[in-house]
């Protein structure tokens, strides 16, 4: 199975959606959005490549119907899933926590810079933003690659910086 992660797109206009994102994701057979979707026409496009499954991230209104976290589990492979607004991001734990300790991998957004840590038994990943990165980083995406009960995962540059 191969998932698209995007986060924190924060488009406002359908002219802003990035054609190098679609395809990035056009192979992909699910897409996780962390949050920060902002306008609807963002998941309408997206589910025109894939199955969506979305979360609310504090610039979500309340409109657009968003869980604050979900819980996936994948061939074996527990997924939680939040914005990331509710914790201290910084202090891993408390991500971790979030979930009660029970996911293999914890995607978050927020941030908008690409991450990707080890705590315990768990992964915390965050794809960074296709629009809005942060602190040098480039515009990403990330890729969860699932198979056999276990999983890879990359951060993707939609454009490499200048």
């Amino acid at each position: 199975m191969l998932v698209g992660i995007v986060s924190d797109t924060h488009w406002t206009r359908p002219e802003q959606f990035d054609l190098k994102l679609y395809e990035m994701l056009a192979e992909v057979d699910q897409i996780l959005h962390a949050g920060d979707v902002v306008k609807p026409f963002v998941l309408e496009k997206l589910r025109d490549l894939a199955p969506v499954t979305a979360v609310r991230g504090n610039c979500d209104p309340s409109e657009l119907g968003l869980p604050d976290s979900v819980t996936l589990e994948w061939e074996g492979i527990t997924i939680g899933m939040f914005h990331g607004h509710q914790v201290a991001l910084n202090f891993s734990d408390d991500v971790v926590d979030y979930f009660d300790g029970l996911a293999d991998l914890i995607i978050h957004g927020h941030i908008h810079v690409p991450r990707r840590e080890r705590v315990g038994a768990c992964t915390v990943f965050c794809p960074g933003s296709p629009s809005q990165p942060r602190h040098s980083s480039p515009p990403a995406i990330g890729i969860l690659e699932i198979e056999n009960g276990r999983f890879k995962l990359e951060h993707r540059a939609l454009r490499v910086p200048k």
